[in-house]
């Protein structure tokens, strides 16, 4: 029962509210208040873990309509979103679309296997995810990588290369948004307060499943791309 009222509120509820925000972006993106690089290495057919890195609050909400074409006639093909429970979960404001994400609890480190079981479940379902491998948001860290051009990354958490072992390709994405404050949690969604929001799209990485250093091959791609 439970299963059949998530599938009709993510049919009726969150799909619609998608489609809106899915023009918006579209919108967005020709007007190059968004400019996204390499458009064209998005595969709309395929399963993917997609990495980024985490600079703000915003991307979370912005790199899943970058696969609009793919869930446009499917609602079911809406990516899932690792997403941290304080920002994302327990707002008011994203009741309707909790279903899509898979939530991170900082403040319970013990619940950390849990989040992962369930992305390779939802990896195992043939979902999408979207992953910030470096455990939140790049400020807050203490210890970075850094690209030849001084970008920087923290270091990426060791439970990626579980998910890459189940045989799902990833994708590498950059992204860098330029505001005109530090913006608060709210005011992140706004658009009129970012001056410009720039989105590197790389190739598909298709690891063998006996790789290792997959973090570090993560880590470098992603900053190949900033």
């Amino acid at each position: 029962m439970k299963k059949i009222i998530n599938n009709l509120i993510l049919v009726f509820i969150i799909y619609p509210i998608a489609i809106i925000l899915g023009i918006i972006f579209e919108l967005l993106r020709s007007l190059k208040k968004i400019k996204v690089n390499n458009y064209k290495n998005i595969p709309h057919k395929q399963q993917l873990i997609v990495v980024s890195n985490h600079p703000s609050l915003i991307e979370p909400i912005l790199i899943p309509f970058l696969f609009f074409r793919s869930f446009i006639f499917n609602p079911f093909k809406i990516p899932r979103i690792v997403a941290d429970k304080k920002n994302y979960y327990d707002p008011w404001y994203f009741k309707c679309i909790r279903q899509l994400l898979i939530i991170v609890d900082r403040k319970d480190k013990t619940k950390g296997i849990k989040t992962l079981k369930e992305m390779i479940e939802s990896l195992k379902k043939g979902k999408t995810i979207i992953v910030f491998p470096e455990g939140g948001r790049t400020f807050k860290g203490t210890e970075f990588s850094y690209s030849r051009e001084g970008n920087r990354i923290r270091k990426i958490k060791r439970g990626i290369s579980y998910l890459v072992k189940t045989g799902v390709p990833v994708l590498p994405i950059w992204i860098e948004i330029k505001s005109q404050k530090n913006l608060g949690k709210l005011e992140a969604f706004w658009i009129g307060n970012w001056k410009k929001i720039k989105i590197n799209i790389g190739t598909i990485i298709a690891f063998e499943k006996n790789t290792n250093n997959i973090e570090e091959k993560i880590e470098k791609e992603l900053l190949n791309l900033s």
